[in-house]
């Protein structure tokens, strides 16, 4: 595949306390492309699989929603983090995602990969253009039973990523990520990792 068809994500992630949750959800309302004033509730039970080969190992991320059985399964693969290098708090890694049918972890365990760990995140989905804000919390998964997951603690995780092509993140992005680095930082007590 050629450099310039390669996919990247672009991501920031951190917390917020549940006390700065709900300011933090109603100005998201008001800068984001939804058309659902809440934005996309979601529910989504996520898995990460590993395939062991000698020194190295293969992760990949299986999700499906909880809420929409009609929506497809999601496969994703996420090469080395890239962290630092511009003196910044995003990541940057390549990413391929498809969509797949109910059979995925079937064919995973058929692969060779073993279910590493799963969880439930519930939350709140922004856009606004190629820009996505997930706001969710994570809740642990006991035996596979995603009817019953409890939360892992009172904050949420707060992600902002995007998708794009080598060379495609323009200086307006990266000061965009800036702009809402700072902000909710100092309005709502973001911590950002």
């Amino acid at each position: 595949m050629a450099t310039q068809n390669r996919k990247y994500e672009y991501m920031m992630q951190g917390s917020v306390s549940c006390g700065g949750l709900s300011q933090l959800l109603h100005r998201l309302r008001g800068i984001s492309d939804s058309d659902v004033g809440e934005g996309h509730q979601f529910e989504d039970h996520e898995m990460q699989y590993v395939l062991k080969g000698g020194q190295s190992e293969m992760k990949v991320f299986a999700r499906r929603s909880l809420t929409d059985d009609s929506a497809p399964w999601s496969l994703q693969y996420f090469g080395q983090a890239d962290t630092g290098h511009r003196g910044t708090s995003e990541t940057v890694r390549s990413c391929i995602t498809t969509g797949t049918t109910s059979n995925l972890r079937g064919f995973l365990s058929d692969l060779g990969f073993r279910l590493s760990h799963e969880y439930v995140a519930k939350g709140h989905l922004f856009t606004k253009g190629n820009v996505r804000i997930a706001i969710s919390q994570v809740c642990t998964v006991t035996d596979g039973a995603v009817d019953v997951a409890k939360p892992l603690t009172s904050s949420f995780l707060v992600q902002l990523s995007v998708i794009a092509s080598h060379g495609q993140v323009s200086v307006l992005f990266l000061f965009s990520f800036a702009l809402f680095y700072f902000w909710a930082k100092s309005e709502y007590g973001v911590r950002f990792v």
